[in-house]
Protein backbone atom coordinates (compact mmCIF):
# COMPACT_ATOMS: atom_id res chain seq x y z
CA UNK A 1 0.00 0.00 0.00
CA UNK A 2 0.98 3.84 -0.68
CA UNK A 3 -0.53 6.86 -0.20
CA UNK A 4 0.76 10.21 -2.22
CA UNK A 5 -0.16 13.54 -0.96
CA UNK A 6 0.64 17.05 -2.19
CA UNK A 7 2.17 19.99 -0.86
CA UNK A 8 -1.14 20.67 1.21
CA UNK A 9 -1.94 17.70 2.93
CA UNK A 10 -4.26 16.53 0.92
CA UNK A 11 -4.46 12.59 -0.09
CA UNK A 12 -4.15 12.33 -3.92
CA UNK A 13 -3.36 8.85 -4.74
CA UNK A 14 -3.84 5.65 -2.68
CA UNK A 15 -3.14 2.30 -3.98
CA UNK A 16 -3.38 -1.77 -2.59
CA UNK A 17 -1.74 -5.04 -3.43
CA UNK A 18 -3.77 -8.14 -2.04
CA UNK A 19 -1.43 -11.40 -1.62
CA UNK A 20 -2.74 -14.75 -1.14
CA UNK A 21 0.02 -17.09 0.49
CA UNK A 22 0.23 -17.16 3.87
CA UNK A 23 3.14 -14.90 4.99
CA UNK A 24 1.99 -12.54 2.39
CA UNK A 25 -1.76 -12.46 4.36
CA UNK A 26 0.26 -12.18 7.83
CA UNK A 27 2.13 -8.86 5.89
CA UNK A 28 -1.42 -7.64 4.65
CA UNK A 29 -3.17 -7.59 7.87
CA UNK A 30 0.19 -6.02 9.48
CA UNK A 31 -0.22 -3.21 6.58
CA UNK A 32 -3.87 -3.40 7.47
CA UNK A 33 -3.29 -2.07 10.82
CA UNK A 34 -0.94 0.74 9.73
CA UNK A 35 -2.65 1.31 6.71
CA UNK A 36 -3.36 4.87 7.57
CA UNK A 37 -0.47 5.80 9.53
CA UNK A 38 0.27 8.22 6.93
CA UNK A 39 -3.20 10.22 7.47
CA UNK A 40 -3.13 10.36 10.83
CA UNK A 41 0.58 12.37 10.38
CA UNK A 42 -0.87 14.00 8.70
CA UNK A 43 -3.97 14.82 10.60
CA UNK A 44 -1.45 15.36 13.35
CA UNK A 45 0.89 17.70 11.52
CA UNK A 46 -2.30 19.58 10.52
CA UNK A 47 -3.14 20.13 13.93
CA UNK A 48 0.16 20.86 15.05
CA UNK A 49 -0.07 23.52 12.59
CA UNK A 50 -3.59 24.81 13.22
CA UNK A 51 -2.20 25.43 16.93
CA UNK A 52 1.07 26.70 16.77
CA UNK A 53 1.71 28.45 13.44
CA UNK A 54 5.53 28.32 13.58
CA UNK A 55 5.09 24.17 13.76
CA UNK A 56 7.43 22.91 11.00
CA UNK A 57 7.67 20.09 8.64
CA UNK A 58 8.69 19.11 5.32
CA UNK A 59 8.11 16.39 3.35
CA UNK A 60 10.68 14.92 0.55
CA UNK A 61 8.66 13.02 -2.31
CA UNK A 62 9.39 10.59 -5.07
CA UNK A 63 8.91 11.06 -9.04
CA UNK A 64 5.37 9.62 -8.14
CA UNK A 65 4.87 12.29 -5.29
CA UNK A 66 4.94 8.98 -2.66
CA UNK A 67 6.47 10.22 0.67
CA UNK A 68 9.75 9.07 1.13
CA UNK A 69 11.25 11.11 4.22
CA UNK A 70 9.42 13.31 6.79
CA UNK A 71 11.60 15.86 8.55
CA UNK A 72 9.60 17.84 11.80
CA UNK A 73 10.24 20.84 14.58
CA UNK A 74 7.81 21.81 17.00
CA UNK A 75 7.90 25.67 18.15
CA UNK A 76 8.99 24.73 21.36
CA UNK A 77 12.24 22.94 19.73
CA UNK A 78 13.17 25.83 17.48
CA UNK A 79 12.98 28.37 20.71
CA UNK A 80 15.91 25.79 22.03
CA UNK A 81 17.82 25.74 19.19
CA UNK A 82 17.84 29.18 18.88
CA UNK A 83 19.36 29.27 22.85
CA UNK A 84 21.08 26.33 22.61
CA UNK A 85 22.30 25.33 18.74
CA UNK A 86 25.54 26.88 18.46
CA UNK A 87 26.88 22.48 18.55
CA UNK A 88 24.38 20.15 17.02
CA UNK A 89 24.55 16.15 17.51
CA UNK A 90 22.69 14.26 14.25
CA UNK A 91 22.40 10.23 14.96
CA UNK A 92 20.22 7.75 13.57
CA UNK A 93 18.48 4.29 14.83
CA UNK A 94 19.10 1.50 12.58
CA UNK A 95 15.85 0.73 11.74
CA UNK A 96 14.14 -0.31 14.72
CA UNK A 97 10.68 0.74 13.93
CA UNK A 98 7.93 -1.38 12.18
CA UNK A 99 8.48 0.79 8.88
CA UNK A 100 11.90 -0.54 8.57
CA UNK A 101 13.23 3.04 8.17
CA UNK A 102 16.37 5.23 10.11
CA UNK A 103 14.88 7.50 12.70
CA UNK A 104 17.33 10.70 12.53
CA UNK A 105 17.35 13.16 15.42
CA UNK A 106 19.02 16.50 15.78
CA UNK A 107 20.38 16.95 19.96
CA UNK A 108 21.82 19.58 21.87
CA UNK A 109 22.40 20.35 24.84
CA UNK A 110 20.89 23.26 27.22
CA UNK A 111 22.53 25.20 30.05
CA UNK A 112 22.08 22.55 32.13
CA UNK A 113 23.69 19.85 30.07
CA UNK A 114 20.52 18.68 29.36
CA UNK A 115 19.77 16.49 25.87
CA UNK A 116 17.23 19.25 24.24
CA UNK A 117 15.58 18.03 20.40
CA UNK A 118 15.67 19.90 17.86
CA UNK A 119 13.91 17.94 14.94
CA UNK A 120 13.51 14.35 13.46
CA UNK A 121 13.52 12.98 10.56
CA UNK A 122 12.12 9.60 9.40
CA UNK A 123 14.73 8.74 6.90
CA UNK A 124 13.40 7.17 2.97
CA UNK A 125 16.98 6.10 2.56
CA UNK A 126 21.00 6.41 3.87
CA UNK A 127 22.17 7.98 0.32
CA UNK A 128 23.91 11.20 0.34
CA UNK A 129 21.05 13.19 -1.43
CA UNK A 130 18.67 12.17 1.81
CA UNK A 131 21.18 13.21 3.94
CA UNK A 132 21.57 16.47 2.17
CA UNK A 133 17.66 16.82 1.79
CA UNK A 134 17.42 16.44 6.07
CA UNK A 135 19.97 18.48 6.83
CA UNK A 136 18.79 21.52 4.03
CA UNK A 137 15.25 20.91 5.54
CA UNK A 138 16.77 21.37 9.19
CA UNK A 139 18.34 24.47 8.45
CA UNK A 140 15.58 26.01 6.15
CA UNK A 141 13.45 25.25 9.71
CA UNK A 142 15.92 26.62 11.76
CA UNK A 143 16.02 30.43 9.72
CA UNK A 144 19.98 30.30 9.84
CA UNK A 145 22.66 29.41 8.25
CA UNK A 146 23.34 26.52 10.52
CA UNK A 147 25.03 25.73 14.07
CA UNK A 148 28.53 26.37 14.45
CA UNK A 149 29.41 22.61 14.50
CA UNK A 150 27.59 19.51 13.72
CA UNK A 151 28.89 16.50 14.59
CA UNK A 152 27.25 12.95 12.96
CA UNK A 153 28.41 9.56 13.45
CA UNK A 154 29.26 8.99 9.52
Amino acid sequence: MYISIDRNFTIVNVCVTICCSNKCRRAARRRENCSNDVAKLLAFFRECKKQNPQFFCDFQLDDDGKIVSIFWSHASMQGEYADYGDAVTFDTTHKTNIYDKPLGMFVGANSHLQCTVFGFVLLGDETVHTFEWAFNSFKTCMGCEGPRVMLTGM
